[in-house]
């Protein structure tokens, strides 16, 4: 057992979109996992304005191995009289994919008919993951997408860089002309540059140490923290606005808050225009 890592690295994309397209994915892999027999534990989504990860435990190896029996035509129609196989259990063997000799004859309620007994090839996860994430990735619902350069290919923003890992193994794919790896990259003021993901499980441990915090969570509780330390320190009282705080913590990898003010002739203006334009248009935490 493994654990599973993508990350979609983009350009920054609307914060609106980051967790309802983390859902979809998350919801769109774990389907195609169970559909491909593929076992799979608990599945964990990241996102940030620069990227959109994905985190399953647990993932097997291999596919589980499947059997299951086709029924083919009557006794008689399958075997002369002396025992042979005739023709038509030869065609029969043939759709099934076993041999004539592996056919076999059971009771049913209408009567004695040739069976085959079919083991369905068993590939590893590795393979399977690789087939499927292209397409995966491109079905990522968005409000509106985008196309660039001369590629068919559509997303909310462009894609800028692919990490596939299940445990230490390099997932190799390609979305458009981006071709996977084990890089994410960094904060792009903080700490610019690709840095090596080693291994799945140590995805938070890397995008931190580069001034990522891809854990919405966590990026939004250190959000709160770090706005309320700034507004004790400034005697001041941020208006409680939980929406505009989820707004915010998507609209950056890692909350850096400052404190801004303006001239009071401009207080002139209703209170309710000032929080409004704060709000709506630069996306500010309103406080006093």
């Amino acid at each position: 057992m493994n654990t599973l890592l993508i990350e979609i690295g983009c350009e920054e994309i609307p914060a609106g979109y980051i967790l309802p397209a983390l859902n979809a994915f998350k919801g769109n892999i774990l389907l195609a996992l169970d559909k491909n027999r593929i076992e799979h534990g608990e599945a964990r989504v990241f996102g940030t304005p620069r990227r959109l990860a994905l985190m399953i435990a647990g993932v097997g190896d291999m596919q589980a191995g499947n059997t299951s029996t086709l029924t083919g035509p009557p006794e008689r129609a399958g075997f002369d009289g002396n025992g042979k196989p005739t023709l038509a259990a030869e065609k029969f063997a043939a759709k099934a994919g076993v041999a004539v000799q592996d056919i076999r004859v059971e009771d049913t309620p209408k009567g004695r008919y040739l069976v085959a007994v079919i083991e369905e090839k068993c590939e590893s996860a590795v393979l399977i993951l690789e087939s499927i994430l292209p397409k995966e990735i491109l079905a990522i619902p968005f409000p509106k997408s985008m196309r660039w350069g001369d590629l068919s290919i559509a997303f909310a923003r462009p894609v800028i860089s692919l990490v596939g890992l299940l445990g230490e193994k390099i997932l190799d794919f390609k979305v458009g002309n981006i071709k996977s790896s084990s890089y994410i990259f960094g904060h792009p003021f903080m700490s610019p540059g690709k840095y090596k993901v080693t291994a799945a499980e140590k995805y938070i441990e890397t995008a931190e140490a580069a001034g990522v915090i891809p854990d919405i969570e966590k990026r939004r509780a250190e959000l709160v923290r770090a706005v309320n330390a700034l507004a004790k320190d400034q005697h001041a009282r941020i208006l409680e606005d939980e929406d505009l705080v989820d707004t915010v913590t998507n609209l950056v990898e890692s909350p850096f808050p400052v404190v801004g003010t303006f001239d009071e002739e401009f207080l002139e203006v209703p209170q309710e225009v000032l929080i409004t334009a704060m709000r709506e248009h630069q996306k500010y935490l309103p406080g006093g």
